[in-house]
Protein backbone atom coordinates (compact mmCIF):
# COMPACT_ATOMS: atom_id res chain seq x y z
CA UNK A 1 0.00 0.00 0.00
CA UNK A 2 1.42 3.13 -0.95
CA UNK A 3 0.47 6.01 1.37
CA UNK A 4 0.80 9.93 1.65
CA UNK A 5 2.36 11.22 4.88
CA UNK A 6 -1.05 11.86 6.65
CA UNK A 7 -1.80 8.30 6.29
CA UNK A 8 -4.25 8.36 3.23
CA UNK A 9 -4.17 5.53 0.85
CA UNK A 10 -2.84 6.39 -2.89
CA UNK A 11 -5.50 5.73 -5.47
CA UNK A 12 -6.12 8.06 -8.63
CA UNK A 13 -8.95 9.66 -6.83
CA UNK A 14 -7.74 11.46 -4.15
CA UNK A 15 -4.14 12.54 -5.86
CA UNK A 16 -3.94 16.02 -4.84
CA UNK A 17 -1.62 18.70 -6.62
CA UNK A 18 -0.79 19.87 -3.24
CA UNK A 19 0.81 16.73 -1.63
CA UNK A 20 4.55 17.50 -0.97
CA UNK A 21 5.32 13.77 0.92
CA UNK A 22 5.46 10.68 -0.63
CA UNK A 23 6.22 7.35 1.23
CA UNK A 24 7.05 4.36 -1.01
CA UNK A 25 8.01 1.43 1.12
CA UNK A 26 5.38 -0.98 -0.86
CA UNK A 27 7.60 -0.04 -3.98
CA UNK A 28 10.65 -3.12 -3.45
CA UNK A 29 12.69 -4.13 -5.67
CA UNK A 30 11.66 -3.18 -9.45
CA UNK A 31 8.23 -4.12 -8.92
CA UNK A 32 5.39 -2.43 -10.62
CA UNK A 33 3.71 0.79 -8.34
CA UNK A 34 0.42 1.25 -9.49
CA UNK A 35 -0.38 4.68 -10.60
CA UNK A 36 3.59 5.65 -11.19
CA UNK A 37 2.87 8.37 -13.67
CA UNK A 38 0.61 9.92 -11.47
CA UNK A 39 1.76 9.82 -8.46
CA UNK A 40 5.04 11.46 -9.69
CA UNK A 41 3.63 14.11 -11.38
CA UNK A 42 2.70 15.38 -8.28
CA UNK A 43 5.69 15.68 -6.59
CA UNK A 44 7.91 17.05 -9.29
CA UNK A 45 9.16 20.50 -6.92
CA UNK A 46 8.35 19.58 -3.14
CA UNK A 47 8.90 16.01 -2.97
CA UNK A 48 10.67 14.13 -0.16
CA UNK A 49 11.02 10.53 -0.70
CA UNK A 50 11.21 7.92 1.24
CA UNK A 51 11.47 4.36 -0.57
CA UNK A 52 13.40 1.52 -0.70
CA UNK A 53 13.30 0.04 -4.54
CA UNK A 54 15.37 -1.86 -7.30
CA UNK A 55 16.65 0.00 -10.37
CA UNK A 56 13.09 -0.55 -11.84
CA UNK A 57 11.97 2.81 -10.25
CA UNK A 58 14.61 5.08 -11.46
CA UNK A 59 12.27 5.57 -14.80
CA UNK A 60 9.35 6.96 -12.30
CA UNK A 61 11.75 9.06 -9.78
CA UNK A 62 13.90 10.73 -12.41
CA UNK A 63 11.08 12.90 -13.54
CA UNK A 64 11.06 14.57 -10.01
CA UNK A 65 12.85 16.93 -8.19
CA UNK A 66 13.04 16.10 -4.75
CA UNK A 67 14.79 17.77 -2.75
CA UNK A 68 14.88 14.66 0.40
CA UNK A 69 15.33 11.56 -0.21
CA UNK A 70 15.53 8.32 1.94
CA UNK A 71 16.71 5.06 0.34
CA UNK A 72 18.86 2.56 -0.46
CA UNK A 73 21.35 3.92 -2.78
CA UNK A 74 22.96 0.51 -2.95
CA UNK A 75 19.87 -1.25 -4.54
CA UNK A 76 19.47 2.07 -6.66
CA UNK A 77 22.97 1.46 -8.20
CA UNK A 78 23.52 -2.02 -9.29
CA UNK A 79 25.36 -2.05 -12.58
CA UNK A 80 25.00 1.72 -12.92
CA UNK A 81 28.29 3.94 -14.05
CA UNK A 82 29.83 5.23 -11.27
CA UNK A 83 30.90 8.35 -13.20
CA UNK A 84 27.05 9.06 -14.17
CA UNK A 85 24.92 10.96 -12.10
CA UNK A 86 21.25 9.95 -12.75
CA UNK A 87 18.67 12.92 -12.94
CA UNK A 88 16.83 11.89 -9.65
CA UNK A 89 19.94 13.37 -7.90
CA UNK A 90 20.44 16.50 -9.44
CA UNK A 91 18.28 18.37 -7.04
CA UNK A 92 18.58 16.38 -4.08
CA UNK A 93 19.77 18.32 -0.67
CA UNK A 94 19.23 15.85 1.80
CA UNK A 95 19.84 12.14 1.43
CA UNK A 96 19.11 9.70 3.67
CA UNK A 97 20.48 6.28 3.22
CA UNK A 98 19.64 3.10 4.61
CA UNK A 99 23.23 1.41 3.32
CA UNK A 100 25.55 1.20 5.89
CA UNK A 101 28.74 2.59 5.04
CA UNK A 102 30.90 -0.13 7.19
CA UNK A 103 33.14 -1.54 5.20
CA UNK A 104 32.34 -3.82 1.83
CA UNK A 105 33.21 -3.86 -1.84
CA UNK A 106 30.41 -1.68 -2.38
CA UNK A 107 31.31 1.09 -0.13
CA UNK A 108 34.00 3.05 -2.85
CA UNK A 109 31.03 2.68 -5.74
CA UNK A 110 29.04 4.63 -3.36
CA UNK A 111 31.39 7.40 -2.39
CA UNK A 112 31.98 7.93 -6.24
CA UNK A 113 28.39 8.25 -6.71
CA UNK A 114 27.81 10.70 -3.54
CA UNK A 115 30.58 12.88 -4.58
CA UNK A 116 28.62 13.40 -8.23
CA UNK A 117 25.39 14.90 -6.28
CA UNK A 118 25.66 18.80 -7.31
CA UNK A 119 23.56 20.17 -4.52
CA UNK A 120 23.91 17.87 -1.46
CA UNK A 121 24.57 19.60 1.54
CA UNK A 122 22.73 16.66 3.80
CA UNK A 123 23.60 13.03 4.32
CA UNK A 124 22.98 10.47 6.83
CA UNK A 125 23.79 6.54 6.91
CA UNK A 126 24.34 3.35 9.00
CA UNK A 127 27.52 3.30 10.85
CA UNK A 128 30.72 3.54 9.41
CA UNK A 129 32.95 6.48 10.77
CA UNK A 130 36.16 5.63 8.79
CA UNK A 131 34.28 5.84 5.51
CA UNK A 132 32.56 9.07 6.93
CA UNK A 133 35.89 10.62 6.51
CA UNK A 134 36.36 9.13 3.08
CA UNK A 135 32.86 10.74 2.17
CA UNK A 136 33.48 14.28 3.59
CA UNK A 137 36.53 14.66 2.00
CA UNK A 138 35.21 13.79 -1.36
CA UNK A 139 31.73 16.20 -1.16
CA UNK A 140 33.09 19.06 -0.33
CA UNK A 141 29.36 20.89 -0.37
CA UNK A 142 28.36 18.65 2.80
CA UNK A 143 27.37 20.64 6.13
CA UNK A 144 26.09 18.14 7.90
CA UNK A 145 27.44 14.15 7.90
CA UNK A 146 25.34 12.00 10.25
CA UNK A 147 26.26 8.55 11.59
CA UNK A 148 23.16 6.57 12.72
CA UNK A 149 23.82 3.84 15.55
CA UNK A 150 21.19 1.45 16.93
CA UNK A 151 23.36 1.65 19.99
CA UNK A 152 26.09 4.33 20.19
CA UNK A 153 29.40 2.65 20.50
CA UNK A 154 32.43 3.78 22.78
CA UNK A 155 32.91 7.07 22.64
CA UNK A 156 36.88 6.74 22.05
CA UNK A 157 36.05 5.01 18.68
CA UNK A 158 34.48 8.23 17.78
CA UNK A 159 37.24 10.55 18.14
CA UNK A 160 39.30 9.89 15.19
CA UNK A 161 36.20 11.87 13.09
CA UNK A 162 37.87 15.18 13.17
CA UNK A 163 35.34 17.27 11.15
CA UNK A 164 32.70 19.76 12.87
CA UNK A 165 30.43 18.26 10.11
CA UNK A 166 29.99 14.92 11.64
CA UNK A 167 27.39 13.83 14.13
CA UNK A 168 26.42 10.27 15.89
CA UNK A 169 23.08 9.65 16.40
CA UNK A 170 21.60 6.54 18.17
CA UNK A 171 17.64 5.64 16.14
CA UNK A 172 15.62 2.63 16.92
CA UNK A 173 13.48 1.21 13.73
CA UNK A 174 10.72 2.98 15.76
CA UNK A 175 12.23 6.55 15.93
CA UNK A 176 13.45 6.33 12.41
CA UNK A 177 9.42 6.09 11.25
CA UNK A 178 8.57 9.29 13.61
CA UNK A 179 11.43 10.69 12.67
CA UNK A 180 10.39 10.88 8.96
CA UNK A 181 6.99 11.88 9.93
CA UNK A 182 8.08 14.87 11.74
CA UNK A 183 10.39 15.98 8.74
CA UNK A 184 7.34 16.20 6.43
CA UNK A 185 5.70 18.52 8.99
CA UNK A 186 8.52 20.87 9.71
CA UNK A 187 9.32 19.74 12.90
CA UNK A 188 12.37 19.46 14.72
CA UNK A 189 14.20 16.40 13.03
CA UNK A 190 17.46 14.78 13.37
CA UNK A 191 18.35 17.04 10.42
CA UNK A 192 17.85 20.35 12.57
CA UNK A 193 19.31 18.94 15.64
CA UNK A 194 22.41 18.02 13.92
CA UNK A 195 22.50 21.46 12.15
CA UNK A 196 22.17 22.53 15.51
CA UNK A 197 24.62 20.55 17.19
CA UNK A 198 27.30 21.77 13.96
CA UNK A 199 26.82 25.28 14.69
CA UNK A 200 27.27 24.88 18.53
CA UNK A 201 30.61 22.51 17.75
CA UNK A 202 31.83 26.06 15.34
CA UNK A 203 31.30 28.29 17.79
CA UNK A 204 33.00 26.05 20.25
CA UNK A 205 30.70 25.80 22.83
CA UNK A 206 30.96 21.59 22.66
CA UNK A 207 33.08 20.46 24.96
CA UNK A 208 35.47 18.22 24.20
CA UNK A 209 35.83 20.04 20.78
CA UNK A 210 36.32 16.35 19.29
CA UNK A 211 33.33 15.16 20.65
CA UNK A 212 30.76 14.30 18.00
CA UNK A 213 27.33 13.20 19.86
CA UNK A 214 24.73 15.23 20.94
CA UNK A 215 24.04 14.65 25.17
CA UNK A 216 22.27 15.93 27.62
CA UNK A 217 23.09 19.31 28.26
CA UNK A 218 23.55 20.62 25.16
CA UNK A 219 20.34 22.42 24.74
CA UNK A 220 19.58 20.69 21.88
Amino acid sequence: MLQLSNGVPIVPGNLASEANFLDLHGALYGRKIPYTDRIFTVITVYGRLAQSAGPGILAALGATRARRLNLDLKGLLKGMDPQSLHPMFTFVTHLDLFDSLHRGPHVAHLIDHLSLFPALTHLAFFQGNREATQVSSRCRKLEALIGFYTLLPDPRHLRSIDDSRFVTMNVSEDDYVMEWVISTRGGWDFWARADAFIQKRIKGEIEPSWRCWIKEGDGI
